[in-house]
């Protein structure tokens, strides 16, 4: 996750909108996403969504010396129907490694993107070397529908690979028309 810091950077804005599907879980998670999104993020806002409730307690702890996170429980696909469109310049989808969620939520954050903005799905489950499965981590697999539907559409160069000491990152950089208005 120390990539968040960079992609934040990158928008080179005042102030930015974020969201993330599945909030840091517990204290002992090394990429603690939340957090690092709340110290990244210096005037901004983020919306930090999980269907645990004990999860969204065990992130506040961690993230108590922060101001700039709104935390929401509820199931992440029905969250996300409710917020505004063209809305955030960041959305980070990290809630369950379910192909068939991710690629839902995916669809959805299209919509709530700005155009220029960046989503970012952890644990994406495609190698850096665009090869299935991500070999520094098997288990992974949020990202592999939202592979290969872009790959059947030809839609691929609007995605980066980003190797972490963890796995593999799939990173929308600069979202543009193409990709935000595609009918999946």
């Amino acid at each position: 996750m120390d990539i968040i810091k960079t992609l934040i950077n990158m928008l080179n804005s005042d102030y930015i909108t974020a969201l993330e599907t599945g909030t840091i879980r517990t204290y002992t998670e090394k990429h603690e996403s939340t957090r690092w999104l709340g110290e990244s993020i210096k005037k901004g806002h983020i919306i930090s969504i999980d269907i645990e409730p004990k999860h969204i307690e065990v992130s506040k702890q961690i993230c108590k010396h922060l101001n700039n996170i709104e935390w929401i429980q509820g199931d992440s696909l029905k969250v996300l129907k409710e917020q505004e469109e063209s809305k955030f310049d960041f959305i980070l989808l990290d809630s369950v490694n379910n192909k068939d969620h991710i690629f839902e939520e995916f669809k959805l954050a299209l919509k709530l993107i700005k155009l220029g903005g960046i989503i970012m799905i952890d644990d994406f489950g495609v190698g850096i070397d665009s090869k299935l499965p991500d070999k520094s981590q098997r288990e992974a697999v949020k990202g592999i529908k939202v592979f290969n539907v872009l790959k059947e559409n030809n839609l691929l160069q609007h995605l980066k690979l980003h190797q972490s000491w963890k796995g593999v990152q799939g990173l929308f950089i600069n979202i543009q028309d193409e990709l935000k208005n595609f009918n999946f």
